[in-house]
């Protein structure tokens, strides 16, 4: 009963239309279904790192993060807000008429990858709070492997969220997978990750004024 629930769990972390999401959509429209499989793949890795650490150190965790709540916000959020910049300065800076010679033939570099979408995953804010708030819902009966089995309950869930989101992004790819309409996905993608990063950053740059 405890792996369905984490699994369910997982399922639930990746349908929350967030800045991972958001990328997971962007990389497989943008670079095709292999790249988007990559980000689904390091998204749940890094959903499995947080479900062993919430499980491990269970209130240990939750002390520890609530007594860095401010700092780890401000730095998670600054972090996203960065991320969407650069993608939408990105986007802005080609001319249309000068795409890039990978998009004019068709090629496509691999997105974010693995590790860059295992890395925005762990300091998103909106992972942080999802796996604070599920710490105290399983009780663990003290055997070891049940914890990393719970965990790979959670990656798994989520997984299966972002590989479908991944997959159906790169299903419409081929109509449009075209320069002009990819330049304003991108933007759209970038803006949308900024805002998420510069709302999670605001109210703690406003109590600080």
């Amino acid at each position: 009963m405890n792996a369905l629930k984490a699994y369910v769990f997982g399922l639930t972390i990746a349908l929350a239309i967030g800045p991972i999401a958001l990328l997971i959509l962007s990389n497989g429209l943008r670079f095709g279904a292999a790249a988007g499989l990559k980000s689904a793949l390091g998204a749940a890795l890094a959903d499995f790192s947080y479900g062993i650490a919430a499980l491990l150190l269970g209130q240990t965790a939750v002390r520890f993060l609530a007594a860095h709540e401010t700092g780890f916000q401000l730095f998670s959020s600054l972090v996203l807000a960065l991320f969407g910049l650069w993608m939408v300065h990105g986007a802005v800076r080609i001319i249309p008429g000068h795409e890039p010679h990978e998009a004019k033939n068709g090629g496509r570099p691999g997105g974010s990858g693995v590790l860059g979408t295992f890395l925005l995953t762990i300091v998103n804010p909106l992972t942080t709070i999802a796996f604070l708030g599920f710490t105290g819902q399983l009780r663990l009966s003290g055997a070891w492997w049940e914890a990393p089995v719970l965990a790979a309950a959670i990656g798994a869930g989520s997984f299966t969220v972002a590989a479908l989101m991944a997959l159906f992004a790169a299903a419409l790819s081929p109509w449009l997978h075209k320069p002009a309409i990819l330049r304003r996905l991108n933007l759209a993608s970038g803006l949308a990750i900024a805002g998420f990063g510069f709302f999670g950053a605001w109210p703690v740059i406003r109590s600080g004024l």
